[in-house]
């Protein structure tokens, strides 16, 4: 880029790298004369979310990081600047993605091909640099901002609005908008999840294959499960790790109380095959799990490491030849890490995740490698909360890595979770690289209100109401009162036995 190159004249060449080549032959300037104008001034307006400091400082509110910024100095995006102790934006009403459908008799692009498609965050990002995704033209004020510095002819620009994240429902609402004429058209569209990693699709597909195609992994087994009558019904942990210890387990429990539910559990046989010596990696809640699987009639399969399944004969054959025939197989498969990962000479184990630190999470690869969550070969369960818990640990580590400080070792293997038992309860575990789950009381020591180690309905409320608290609470990074990263073991009381 020229260093004399002008803000109007960056926009046009971002614009024009990325989604403009969906006019056609058209360049911008005819689309968008105004935005040709490379002499007109920067547009400011004073920001919304800032707050004073006394001597001409100010902090902005908009982000996490509150940037603290002085008379004539920018925030960390760079995107606005102080004035004699005012915030001002510099981007408001600049054009920050584009997506153009040539205008034809239909409004369809006959030839897709025939075009060159940018995503519109790449665009942003040029123009805009750490806009927090507001430069998608997600909502129509900021289509009408584009829309007024460059005039467009009713059907020369039309954006396709998508919700970014299907929270807590299977569907995400699409809205499609022309720039001149608004609101063209609205609905939903159903998300179907096959939980596969992208470089899997050959083999999830050789299963869709199997199950009919156009049928998602969940959908088919639900067809199954509603059909079920009588039989066999094997859950198999293929071999260790997965991506959540407990997830087997309430799927016994709940699978239990729909039989019953459907007045056919008499007819059905359930048995739980592990590679584990227990329904656990716990000793203790592994006792009480494997009670629970003895009092509901579920037979539990340990030590069985699988050497193969004959879905032909319905049997799943160990190495050591012990066979578990069924009729119906829910197989749970092996987790492991990205495959870039895997592909990063010296950075991954064999299985592609990322050795690491227990307690500081710094990586056994390099200094300035840090690794979270499923990325990391921790000993502790692959599961949500243990990434929570290691990201307060993981934020402290790397500023003081950054400042030459000694890294602390405090994630000390943190995870608690749900275990939904059906029938309208749940148990709720505690426990860390050295505590076991225990009974007790969460999250104020002996108080609660929540039972440790215990089934109850108020445990199942939880986790209901957890829903909640993961969307608006722990994915926006605000803290949970009373809930520590590291165990509190006061919480937790002597086992009576």
């Amino acid at each position: 880029m020229s260093d004399n190159m002008t803000r109007r004249e960056m926009i046009r060449a971002s614009a024009a790298a990325g989604a403009i080549a969906l006019a056609g032959p058209a360049a911008l300037e005819a689309l968008c004369p105004r935005a040709a104008d490379a002499a007109s001034p920067l547009r400011m307006k004073e920001a919304m979310f800032y707050k004073p400091l006394g001597g001409r400082r100010i902090q902005c509110l908009v982000c996490p990081k509150k940037c603290e910024v002085g008379d004539r100095e920018r925030g960390f995006c760079g995107s606005k600047e102080n004035r004699d102790g005012k915030y001002y934006t510099l981007v408001y009403g600049s054009a920050a993605a584009l997506g153009i459908d040539p205008p034809n008799a239909t409004g369809v692009v006959d030839d897709l091909e025939a075009y060159a498609v940018n995503e519109g965050e790449g665009t942003a990002g040029v123009v805009l640099g750490w806009n927090f995704g507001d430069g998608h033209l997600h909502h129509e004020q900021l289509l009408a901002a584009v829309q007024a510095e460059c005039g467009f002819a009713p059907g020369d620009l039309r954006v396709l609005a998508l919700e970014s994240q299907p929270a807590g429902k299977p569907w995400m609402h699409w809205r499609v908008f022309d720039a001149a004429d608004g609101l063209q058209a609205e609905g939903e569209a159903e998300v179907l999840v096959h939980y596969a990693l992208a470089e899997d699709i050959r083999a999830l597909k050789r299963v869709k294959d199997a199950l009919g195609e156009g049928r998602p992994l969940p959908v088919a087994l639900r067809e199954q499960l509603s059909n079920f009558r009588a039989g066999r019904l094997v859950v198999h942990i293929t071999e260790l790790p997965i991506k959540c210890p407990v997830a087997p387990l309430e799927f016994c429990f709940l699978l239990d109380w729909f039989l019953r539910e459907q007045g056919v559990r008499e007819n059905v046989d359930i048995t739980y095959a592990t590679p584990l010596d227990a329904a656990f990696t716990k000793p203790v809640a592994a006792g009480q799990l494997g009670d629970m699987f003895e009092e509901k009639g579920i037979e539990l399969e340990t030590e069985f490491a699988t050497g193969q399944v004959d879905g032909e004969s319905g049997r799943v054959v160990s190495w050591d030849e012990r066979e578990i025939p069924f009729d119906l197989l829910v197989a749970i498969p092996l987790h492991g890490g990205s495959k870039f990962v895997s592909r990063s000479p010296g950075l991954g184990d064999d299985l592609g995740f990322i050795p690491t630190d227990q307690h500081t999470l710094q990586s056994e690869a390099a200094p300035n490698v840090f690794a979270i969550g499923d990325a990391t070969n921790l000993p502790t369960s692959k599961a949500g909360s243990a990434t929570h818990f290691e990201g307060e640990t993981l934020t402290a580590n790397i500023g003081r890595f950054l400042a030459g400080e000694k890294l602390e070792g405090s994630y000390d293997g943190h995870v608690n979770c749900f275990i939904e038992t059906g029938f309208h309860k749940a148990l709720l575990i505690d426990f860390n690289y050295e505590v076991e789950p225990g009974p007790g009381r969460f999250p104020e020591p002996h108080v609660g209100p929540l039972p440790l180690m215990a089934e109850s309905r108020l445990n199942h409320m939880g986790k209901l109401m957890f829903e909640w608290v993961y969307w608006h609470v722990l994915l926006p990074g605000r803290d949970m009162p009373g809930v520590s990263a590291q165990l509190q073991t006061t919480g937790h009381e002597p086992d009576p036995e």
